[in-house]
């Protein structure tokens, strides 16, 4: 009742609902037109103009804003137009204001480090179906027919037309996100199915991804658009490369060099066009140079407080060495939990080289033998001691151990990326970071290495662990057994990872809404069998006030099972998004390609079909498997971008490695 009393206090409009367990209560949340344009000039909220430009709002000039098809629906038409001028994400940033603001600012002051703030569980904003049903059909269903009439499948937007794509040039991707400039054949003509699959899955709604879910999580389906389009050509010529190394029968081949070459300055290509591209789209969206406030994480606990000299208030203070003493013991907590999983993985991988050295060396009975030894890692006799002919390659058995392992690796990979990035967010909370940028920084410092270890520690032991010698052998067995284990990563170990995080979340809130609505009918059979009670013909079983009592029960029962019925508690039920895996992922895809696509030349078409295939299951998951998530607005993929130009570093640095490791061209190199 006093959190529902302060948003009303605030000026905002509320209703309440209601759930069987009288614990829970839910508060809808509007914000009125004449609230929206007050605090959105206090913060000089800025919107796009006519001319196509961003001002800070103000109420004097509101005919110069333009308008957009996010409002709310309105019988007056003033309130309409006044509406439409904020797009849902801006709504949530003002109503998210005004929840958190104090008491004497006409706020509720129902912020996350409040005491009545802590009573709020979740903070949600709800889905808007109409548009949610359009952005899906265009986004996840792009083959539709509907997508391509009188367009081409390419807009920006959910239900732009070619005419309205050509006024609009970006100047940078002119072939990526506007409409082609060639006029189609027909009024409503409609390209094949297969021209609209295969060219449609490239493209995006990115602006209209933008206006609903926000500029943090478009960025992330940018950066995938981006780089599919940059494997292209890549997987194009690493295509080449591996039918050279086929008919060739010699995976040595002249042309790795030059290959490693191409995909080396592909690397510096990609991250310069995507800072344009990033620019471009920060610009559109007005986010350019959008620096984000730097405010203290509601977790954030100071030992003391201070006088912050540019409020002149005081504010929690924490000292930095003590939080530099427990940097002292989350660091080595850290990195011997990160060595200990790369002790486990090169034991893993040395003694499947021992058993599959015994099982070849048993004779004709071929038996398998499998050990845990930490003597097997470093160890090339076993591996050299299994001649890679004919007989051998086409045993089945001898690919079940080169494969199996990594298989069984990478379906545990997942249950250890979770550990360690619980015991990250439990570190990272006792180092006590004052803001949610340092926080996210030391969290992604954390888990990114720990995943880079376990993903690439096998690709890198098997580069410079068994080969490097003048003996030909030695590399043939170090590529086979890299691609190997990275053909594995990329197919049987991702396909896994997806199904964990789209469809066996999906499976699990449709059990979970299953038994709800088992429960919700249970409690109209009671409701009914009460209403019998108090039939006409059972009058004369009960007193007055027992009949006047059953009565209020019932009235009570009938309305919370009328709030419970409401689909909203179902979405409710749907778990959190998070972006932070998705980008991870990213990532990781990006490296295998710089990083080892001189081993597995087909790496960049593997992982071109992985992003595509992802592109439009995270859309799936986040229109169909998550609850909406709280916009957030960026100027780009913020410290992403510093993990790929380190990634592009490291990428430069294998490539050199390994070609003058494992290229007989460069042979020369070990005899100085």
């Amino acid at each position: 009742t006093q959190i529902w009393g302060r948003l009303r206090q605030a000026g905002l409009e509320t209703q309440r609902l209601y759930n069987l367990d009288p614990r829970r209560v839910m508060i809808k949340v509007r914000c009125p037109v004449d609230r929206l344009q007050d605090v959105a000039e206090a913060l000089k909220l800025k919107l796009k103009t006519k001319d196509g430009d961003y001002a800070p709002f103000r109420e004097d000039m509101i005919t110069q804003f333009a308008p957009t098809d996010d409002g709310f629906v309105s019988c007056e038409d003033d309130m309409e137009r006044v509406v439409s001028l904020f797009r849902s994400s801006e709504r949530q940033k003002i109503i998210d204001f005004i929840i958190g603001s104090r008491i004497r600012d006409s706020g509720a002051e129902l912020g996350t480090s409040t005491q009545l703030g802590k009573q709020i569980q979740r903070r949600v904003p709800l889905h808007s179906h109409a548009r949610l049903e359009a952005l899906y059909k265009c986004w996840v269903l792009f083959w539709y027919q509907s997508n391509w009439t009188d367009r081409d499948g390419k807009s920006l937007q959910v239900g732009r037309t070619k005419s309205d794509d050509k006024s609009k040039d970006d100047g940078l991707n002119e072939n990526i996100d506007q409409a082609s400039s060639k006029p189609s054949h027909t009024q409503g003509y409609v390209p094949r199915f297969l021209y609209r699959f295969v060219v449609g899955s490239f493209y995006q709604p990115l602006d209209s991804i933008e206006e609903y879910y926000g500029e943090k999580i478009a960025f992330y389906f940018a950066w995938l658009q981006h780089c599919s389009f940059h494997l292209l050509y890549l997987s194009a010529v690493g295509l080449i490369v591996f039918i050279c190394q086929l008919t060739s029968g010699n995976w040595d081949h002249p042309i790795r060099p030059w290959f490693s070459i191409l995909v080396m300055v592909w690397s510096f290509v990609v991250m310069v066009t995507w800072r344009r591209r990033s620019n471009f789209l920060a610009y559109q969206w007005g986010t350019l140079d959008y620096q984000e406030e730097e405010v203290a994480r509601p977790e954030f606990k100071g030992t003391e407080y201070r006088i912050c000299p540019i409020t002149n208030t005081y504010i929690p203070y924490y000292p930095p060495w003590k939080r530099w003493l427990m940097m002292c013991i989350s660091i080595p907590l850290t990195f011997g939990f990160t060595m200990v999983t790369l002790l486990g993985i090169l034991i893993l991988y040395g003694n499947r080289d021992v058993m599959l050295a015994n099982y070849f060396a048993s004779g004709h009975h071929h038996t398998f033998k499998l050990s845990f030894s930490v003597d097997a890692i470093g160890r090339t006799a076993p591996i050299l001691s299994v001649e890679l002919n004919r007989n051998h390659l086409q045993d089945p058995n001898f690919w079940l151990i080169i494969i199996g392992f990594p298989t069984c690796l990478g379906l545990i990979l997942p249950l250890l990326n979770f550990c360690l990035r619980r015991i990250s967010l439990w570190l990272n909370e006792i180092e006590n970071h004052r803001t949610e940028a340092e926080h996210r920084t030391h969290f992604i410092i954390k888990v990114f290495a720990f995943r880079f270890v376990c993903y690439f520690a096998a690709l890198y032991y098997y580069s410079f662990i068994g080969v490097g010698s003048k003996d030909p052998q030695a590399t043939e067995h170090g590529i086979l057994r890299v691609a190997s284990t990275m053909f594995t990563y990329l197919t049987i170990s991702h396909w896994w990872v997806i199904f964990l995080q789209v469809f066996l979340p999906l499976l699990l809130h449709k059990w979970r809404v299953y038994r709800e609505r088992l429960r919700l009918r249970n409690e109209v059979r009671s409701l009914e069998m009460m209403e019998l009670e108090l039939a006409p013909s059972n009058e004369q079983d009960k007193t007055a006030d027992e009949r006047l009592e059953l009565k209020k029960q019932l009235l009570n029962k009938r309305l919370l099972l009328e709030h419970a019925q409401v689909n909203i508690w179902e979405e409710m039920m749907l778990p959190e998004h998070d972006s932070f895996t998705e980008y991870l992922f990213a990532v990781t895809q990006f490296a295998y390609v710089t990083c080892f696509s001189v081993v597995l030349p087909i790496t960049p078409l593997i992982v071109l079909i992985n992003q595509l295939l992802n592109m439009r299951l995270d859309a799936f998951k986040i229109c169909r498997g998550r609850r909406r998530p709280l916009s957030h607005k960026t100027g780009g993929i913020g410290i992403w971008n510093h993990v790929l130009h380190i990634v592009t570093v490291l990428a430069i640095l294998t490539n050199c490695s390994l070609m003058a490791l494992t290229s007989f061209q460069f042979s020369w190199l070990l005899d100085q």
